[in-house]
């Protein structure tokens, strides 16, 4: 019975410590500034020719 209770304490620090890591990195891009990847234009791609 303490091993399963060890097991769900330690369980449940795994996922809190994911929750507050993936929330303090949404607030540091929030804070950033970021709005994601800028799409390339379709013009820039190398066109080859056979001569």
């Amino acid at each position: 019975m303490k091993n399963l209770k060890v097991f769900a304490v330690n369980l449940t620090m795994i996922f809190a410590s994911l929750f507050l890591g993936i929330a303090i990195a949404e607030v540091g891009v929030r804070i950033a500034g970021l709005k994601g990847l800028k799409k390339m234009l379709e013009s820039t791609y190398a066109e080859f020719y056979l001569s």
